[in-house]
């Protein structure tokens, strides 16, 4: 406080706050207490606030997930087709053009026509597509640092198990399958 009694105004460093500050403990839950009880709709809005924080981490890159996830896909798996893509990733055929065509652009993928089909193209990762996935790989493990730092080992653990069973499990995979069709 000044010598007024008035408090001084914030700067800008006071207004953004430091980047390696804690957040205060009276910090508003994501989701109201009401709705936690609510596992889809908590689910729900931590996967907006995560894939809003990983978007801007890989931003700088060129990147967003949906980006990151095909040519993590194509690095890990292979030369694979478009439709091999959308059916893998599912995502939208007209959404999967777009993102081969800017990974395309910059450099990191490039279409191959397929020996077998010559309609057919094969997405291979180029070496500087391997170099920038690299980058975002190292990116996303410190967000996960960042993001998962309110829990122990242990409930990390217990908590990538159960997204691991979540995803694999015939269940939500079949139930978003169905909301294709």
């Amino acid at each position: 406080m000044s010598s007024t009694g008035e408090q001084p105004a914030p700067t800008a460093v006071d207004a953004a706050g430091p980047a390696d500050v804690t957040a205060p403990d009276d910090v508003e839950p994501l989701v109201p207490a009401f709705l936690v009880g609510q596992t889809s709709c908590v689910l729900v809005k931590i996967g907006q606030v995560v894939l809003r924080l990983v978007d801007r981490r890989l931003a700088p890159l060129g990147l967003r997930l949906r980006h990151y996830s095909l040519l993590s896909t194509v690095i890990e798996q292979g030369p694979l087709s478009q439709q091999d893509l959308v059916v893998r990733l599912r995502i939208d055929k007209a959404t999967m053009v777009s993102c081969i065509d800017l990974l395309e652009g910059a450099g990191l993928v490039e279409r191959h026509r397929t020996d077998t089909d010559r309609k057919r193209y094969a997405i291979v990762p180029t070496d500087r597509g391997r170099a920038v996935a690299a980058e975002a790989d190292a990116l996303l493990h410190a967000l996960d640092a960042e993001v998962l730092a309110d829990l122990d080992a242990a409930e990390h653990a217990a908590l990538h198990t159960a997204i691991e069973t979540l995803n694999a499990g015939p269940a939500l995979p079949a139930a978003y399958d169905r909301t294709r069709e």
